[in-house]
């Protein structure tokens, strides 16, 4: 069970960052022995250890113990540089071993496959829609496909872009877009929880994305049609 308290001996600040991204409200404003507004711990019972709170706290007073805290394997490699740059310090570059790959592939996959069910579980039958939605609205994220006026060039460029993440061929023609996914990144994923592909929320979530990201590339509206789920993945975009 984690089991949160605030080291009064390092300052806290009062700043109340704790207590407002606090999701469970753990904290509460109050005065220390000197009269000055500090956090106290009034709902220990509560904390979920998602140290959230650890994170915030600019004088890093709080301390959390009796849950394991997630490796920060995450990071954008062009980012290293702007980071670099900006905090003057060199960032942290461990060597990771194959364990570690596979445990990071691991913990993004389950937080993926979470979200999903939690998005569905709040949207219900709209969960399609938001997914399409969000399709379409990141699309304007990949400026550089907007600088070519054919769709063919435009995929070129898409396949480019996301090489190595979601490997794909494609083919145009008088019905739509047929996809093949080779290998699909998300069906990896979906084996992380031994859950069958066909059934899979994640799946369907990334073809009604897919559907309003290439649909916004091309001006046009799609159904999305599916032949084959499995680590090689057809998809069909048809008019």
């Amino acid at each position: 069970m984690p089991q949160v308290e605030i080291e009064r001996d390092t300052a806290c600040r009062g700043c109340r960052a704790c207590i407002d991204i606090c999701p469970v409200q753990v904290f509460e404003r109050g005065l220390s022995a000197r009269g000055e507004p500090v956090a106290k711990v009034i709902n220990a019972a509560n904390c979920v250890g998602c140290f959230s709170c650890y994170y915030k706290c600019p004088s890093q007073c709080i301390r959390i113990s009796g849950v394991e805290r997630q490796r920060p394997f995450h990071r954008i490699d062009e980012n290293v540089g702007l980071v670099r740059n900006f905090v003057q310090i060199e960032p942290l570059a461990d060597e990771l071993t194959e364990a570690d790959w596979e445990q990071a592939y691991q913990d993004v996959s389950m937080t993926l496959l979470e979200l999903s069910k939690s998005i569905e579980n709040v949207f219900g039958f709209g969960t399609a829609a938001i997914a399409f939605q969000s399709g379409q609205l990141a699309a304007p994220h990949f400026p550089e496909l907007y600088e070519i006026n054919t769709l063919e060039e435009r995929l070129q460029r898409l396949q480019q872009r996301l090489r190595h993440s979601f490997d794909f061929d494609y083919k145009i023609n008088d019905n739509g877009i047929a996809f093949v996914f080779k290998p699909c990144g998300i069906c990896a994923i979906v084996k992380t929880a031994n859950e069958p592909i066909i059934e899979s929320i994640i799946c369907r979530l990334f073809h009604e994305y897919w559907s309003g990201l290439v649909g916004n590339l091309s001006d046009t509206e799609y159904r999305v049609e599916v032949t084959n789920n499995g680590n090689i993945c057809h998809l069909n975009l048809l008019r």
